[in-house]
C-alpha cells in the first residue's frame, strides 16, 4: 500500500512487475482526503489517517467502508494492533479505539506533553509508543498513565557535533536545531541539554554579532545564531565551547549549560575543530575562515587570544591535534595541508612533517592526512570522500566516516588503501565526525550522520 496525496494505492506483492496496482474507492457516502499515514492490521485491514481528523477503514476489496472522527485536526500517524486501534495527529492528543472483527469503540483520548505532532505510533501490550517531530520519543500506557520520555534526537538542519567525555562515559552533542546534548554510553540515555543560544543565555538581550551572514549550507528552520556544528568539553575548567555557525564560540558551565561563561567572537566564519590542550590550558579552534586560533585559559577560567594562525592555510580547517604535552599543534584544511605549529613560540613549525612524526608524540589522531592515515583513501577517490578519522588511545585501531554513510573500521595504522578494514552501516547520510572511547578494554565507536540527524553507537566484540 502506498499513499499519496489524494488516495491510497494498493499493491499486490505477488506483482513481479510492480506495475499493477488498484486505487481505494470512497464511494458515494465519503468524501476525498489527503493522507499522510496507513497501516494494515493482523486481519489485512487498511487504516489511513487523514487531514479531516478522520481514520479511514478500508476493507479488503479496496474500497472505504467507514471514517471514525478521531481529531481536531489532520491525522499524522496511525497504528493497530492487538485489538486496539490508536491514532495522534496535529492536535496534539493521541486517540485510543477498540478494533474488534470490524466494530470500533472509542476509549479516549490522552494529551501529550510534548508539543510537536508525531509522525510515527506503534501499540503493543497496552503501550503506546510515539514518535515526535521533533526527535522525542515517548511512551504512555493506552489508559493513559505512566508517561515516559524515552530518549531524544536533534531534528532540524544537521547534526555535526561530537565530543567524548571519556571520564564519565558520555558524550556531547550539538545540532542545527539549537540544542545540545550529552547522553550515557552505557545508559543509551540523554542525561542533559542545553541550547546553543536564547534570551536567557545572552541575559536577555537580542544576539549580537559582526558577521554579517553565515557561510554554512544548512537547510535548518532556526536562525544562525541558534546553529552550531563545532563541540569539546574540559574537565579542569568544566566548561564547554560550543560554535554557532557565524563562528562565535559560546564558553558553557557544564554542570548548568544554560549559564553562559564567555564568547569568543576573533573567528569569521563557522566552525567545526574545537580542541583542548591536554593540560587545557588552550583551546583551538579551526575556523572555515582558513584560520586557527588559540586561546589562553587562566586559572580562573577566563579566556584570551594566544596565537591567530592567519593567511597560513589556504581552506577551511577540518581537524587538529595537540601533543601530550600541549606545546605542539597540527591542522589539516580542505586544501590538503598538514600544518604543524609550536605553540608555545607561536610560529609555524616548517619541518613538522619530519620532526614530529611519532604517532605516540599525539594526545589524539583525528587529522585525516598522514602517513598512519593514508590508506583511508581508496583508490580513485578524492579527499573530499572521507569526513572525519580517529584512533584508539592504544593506537590498535583506526575508524574513518565518509560520505557515504559508511564506518570503516581498521588496524592502526593504515599504510595502503589495499588494507582489510570493517565496513559498519547504518547512517543514511555523509558522516562529518566519528570518535572512540575505551572503557575496561572495550572499544566504542560514536559516529553522527550529518543530515540523518542520527548518532549512532558501535561496541566492539570478540570472536569467539
Amino acid at each position: 500500500m502506498a499513499v499519496t496525496s489524494r488516495s491510497l494505492q494498493f499493491w499486490n506483492p505477488a506483482d513481479a512487475s510492480k506495475k499493477l496496482f488498484k486505487n481505494g474507492t470512497f464511494g458515494s457516502k465519503f468524501s476525498q482526503t489527503k493522507f499522510s499515514s496507513a497501516v494494515f492490521d493482523e486481519h489485512g485491514i487498511c487504516y489511513s489517517g487523514g487531514a479531516n481528523g478522520g481514520i479511514h477503514v478500508w476493507d479488503q476489496k479496496q474500497e472505504l467502508g467507514l471514517v471514525l472522527k478521531a481529531h481536531a485536526g489532520e491525522v499524522t500517524a496511525v497504528a493497530c494492533n492487538q485489538g486496539m486501534l490508536v491514532s495522534t495527529g496535529k492536535d496534539d492528543m493521541v486517540s485510543v479505539f477498540s478494533s474488534d472483527q470490524g466494530e470500533y469503540q472509542f476509549v479516549r483520548q490522552i494529551a501529550l506533553d510534548t508539543f510537536h505532532f508525531a509522525s510515527s505510533l506503534d501499540v503493543l501490550d497496552g503501550k503506546i509508543l510515539i514518535g515526535h517531530d521533533n526527535g522525542r520519543i515517548q511512551v504512555v500506557n493506552a489508559d493513559g498513565t505512566d508517561k515516559q520520555l524515552v530518549n531524544v534526537s536533534h531534528h532540524d538542519g544537521e547534526a555535526w557535533g561530537l565530543a567524548v567525555n571519556h571520564d564519565k562515559g558520555t558524550f556531547l552533542t550539538c545540532g542545527d536545531d539549537n540544542m545540545i546534548y550529552e547522553y550515557s554510553i552505557h545508559d543509551k540515555t540523554m542525561v542533559k541539554q542545553g541550547k546553543v543560544w536564547s534570551l536567557d543565555l545572552m541575559g536577555g538581550k537580542p544576539y549580537e554579532t559582526q558577521k554579517i551572514k553565515s557561510t554554512a549550507s544548512t537547510l535548518s528552520s532556526y536562525p544562525t545564531q541558534q546553529q552550531a556544528r563545532g563541540i569539546t568539553f574540559s574537565k579542569k575548567h568544566n566548561h564547554v565551547a560550543v560554535s554557532n555557525n557565524y563562528g562565535d564560540v559560546h564558553i558553557l558551565d557544564y554542570n548548568d549549560l544554560s549559564k553562559r561563561i564567555t564568547t569568543l567572537y576573533k573567528q569569521r566564519e563557522w566552525c567545526e575543530a574545537l580542541v583542548y590542550s591536554p593540560n587545557e590550558e588552550y583551546l583551538a579552534v579551526g575556523s572555515h575562515d582558513d584560520s586557527v586560533y588559540i586561546y589562553k585559559i587562566s586559572e580562573s577560567g577566563e579566556y584570551t587570544m594566544h596565537y591567530a594562525i592567519t593567511y597560513v592555510h589556504s581552506s577551511a580547517i577540518v581537524g587538529m591535534d595537540w601533543t601530550k604535552d600541549s606545546r605542539y599543534l597540527r591542522a589539516v584544511d580542505q586544501a590538503y595541508s598538514k600544518l604543524f605549529y609550536d605553540v608555545e613560540a607561536c610560529q609555524q613549525v616548517t619541518e613538522g612533517a619530519s620532526s614530529l612524526v611519532d604517532h605516540m608524540l599525539w594526545e589524539t589522531s583525528t587529522c585525516k592526512l598522514g602517513w598512519d592515515v593514508n590508506g583511508v583513501f581508496l583508490q580513485g577517490a578524492d579527499g573530499t570522500d572521507i569526513n572525519s578519522v580517529d584512533a584508539s588511545n592504544d593506537r590498535r585501531l583506526l575508524v574513518a566516516g565518509d560520505d557515504f554513510g559508511t564506518i570503516c573500521v581498521y588496524n592502526y595504522p593504515v599504510l595502503k588503501n589495499t588494507q582489510q578494514c570493517i565496513r559498519l552501516t547504518g547512517h543514511s547520510e555523509h558522516i562529518p565526525r566519528v570518535r572512540f572511547y575505551e572503557h575496561e578494554g572495550e572499544h566504542y565507536i560514536i559516529s553522527c550522520g550529518g543530515n540523518d540527524r542520527t548518532y549512532i553507537q558501535w561496541k566492539e566484540t570478540k570472536k569467539e
